[in-house]
């Protein structure tokens, strides 16, 4: 049943309708409140807080984060994977609100977890150092913040189908540079790297994709690849036109 909320949910977010998604998250956390479902309570919270996140409203993310907190006090939360999923989320929305220290609390909280239950080259912790990362990114810490992006680069080399992936980790690493002129020339050598990723011709044009290309666009820009971004912006409007 869950799993089947968080599809309509992401179908609606799909097609831009962000308050009717909204409304179903929460009109489903409350059932689950009421019916004492924690389990799927959590599901549910964990989805509002990157929906919460990306819709930049500061306000309600860390609400649902205090939920969620409270919900765990007094669990197991070492014997799950999921548990370590949630801190992620966790830790990615205090970053994106500048709660520096509390999302680093809820990384390492991650990475305790995901270091007692899973392969230290499973594909799962690609993400987690690429989020990892962006904290310290966004401390300026940038030598840090490059020792979890090629972390994060590792474990996606290790895998087929992770071009995404890469070109976004090669950009970020590049990002770390912006500042040392020094650097010009490994710059370049990043960014048409992903670039050649992002050409491949054997990747899907779909909603990721067009996602992908937007963000990586925009350090295309920053980094004066004019030509760059208005290709990939163009590749992932006509993908959104589809998807409409």
């Amino acid at each position: 049943m869950v799993n089947q909320i968080l599809d309509r949910a992401d179908n609606l977010i799909a097609k831009g309708e962000f308050s009717s998604a909204e409304r179903l998250l929460n009109e489903y956390a409350e059932t689950f409140r009421e019916a004492n479902d924690t389990s799927s309570l959590l599901t549910i919270l964990n989805e509002l807080i990157g929906f919460y996140r990306k819709q930049n409203n500061e306000k309600r993310c860390l609400s649902v984060i205090n939920e969620i907190i409270n919900l765990l006090l007094g669990q197991n939360t070492d014997n799950s994977i999921s548990y370590g999923i949630i801190f992620i989320n966790i830790a990615t929305g205090y970053t994106a609100f500048n709660y520096f220290s509390d999302a680093e609390v809820y990384f390492n909280k991650a990475l305790s977890n995901y270091n007692k239950n899973l392969a230290p080259t499973d594909s799962r912790f690609g993400a987690l150092y690429n989020n990892f990362a962006g904290l310290y990114f966004g401390l300026k810490n940038y030598t840090k913040a490059r020792e979890f992006y090629f972390k994060a680069l590792e474990i996606a080399k290790k895998y087929s189908g992770t071009e995404l992936d890469k070109a976004m980790t090669l950009l970020n690493i590049a990002d770390t540079y912006s500042n040392d002129f020094t650097m010009e020339q490994e710059v370049d050598k990043l960014v048409n790297e992903a670039y050649i990723l992002l050409k491949n011709e054997g990747l899907v044009k779909d909603s990721y994709y067009s996602f992908v290309a937007k963000k990586c666009a925009e350090s295309f820009l920053n980094h004066g690849y004019f030509l760059m971004y208005e290709e990939l912006q163009e590749v992932a409007k006509q993908i959104d036109e589809r998807y409409r």
